[in-house]
C-alpha cells in the first residue's frame, strides 16, 4: 500500500471528444511514471517534473509540443513547480524554444532554494521570454532554435 497519489490534466482549453483515449493514455503514462519514481523513494518534485515532461512531450496535450498558438502563430509555454516543505518555487513564462519548460522551472526552483549567491544576489524564482531561454541554455536545459519545434 502506498501513501501517495498523482493527478494530472492534459491542459486547458477545448478537448476533442474523439481524442478521449489519447488523452487518457497520455495522463495514465504520466501518472504511472511519476508513481514509479515515488515508489523508488525519489522526491515529489522529481515525480512532478517527470509527469509534466511526459505531457509536454506528447502532442495531444496543450503543454510543450502541441501547445496552442498565440495570435502571432507562436508557441509560448509556461511552467511552474513548488515544493511544499520549504515553499521553494520556480517558473518560466512566455518561453519559446525550451524543449521542456517544466525542467527549466524545476532547475530555477532548486537554484532558488539554495539561497543567496555571490555578491549577495538572490536567485530568480520566475524567468520569462528570451531571458528564460538564455538562462535555460546556460544551465544545461535542452533548447531549440527551431521556431516550429512545439507546433504540431
Amino acid at each position: 500500500m502506498t501513501d501517495c497519489c498523482v493527478f494530472v490534466h492534459v491542459g486547458a482549453g477545448n478537448h476533442d471528444s474523439k481524442k478521449y483515449f489519447q488523452y487518457k493514455t497520455a495522463m495514465t503514462k504520466a501518472c504511472m511514471l511519476a508513481m514509479d519514481l515515488l515508489l523508488e523513494k525519489k522526491t515529489a518534485h522529481e515525480a512532478v517534473a517527470l509527469a509534466i515532461k511526459t505531457l509536454e512531450d506528447n502532442p495531444v496535450t496543450n503543454a510543450g509540443v502541441g501547445s496552442n498558438l498565440t495570435r502571432n502563430g507562436l508557441v509560448q509555454c509556461d511552467a511552474s513547480i513548488m515544493r511544499s516543505q520549504d515553499l521553494a518555487f520556480g517558473a518560466v513564462g512566455a518561453v519559446s524554444g525550451i524543449q521542456n519548460p517544466i525542467l527549466a522551472a524545476e532547475k530555477i526552483m532548486i537554484n532558488e532554494s539554495l539561497g543567496q549567491q555571490s555578491l549577495g544576489l538572490i536567485c530568480p524564482m520566475i524567468l520569462v521570454g528570451n531571458g528564460a531561454k538564455n538562462w535555460a541554455k546556460q544551465n544545461g536545459i535542452k533548447c531549440t532554435e527551431d521556431p516550429n519545434y512545439h507546433i504540431t
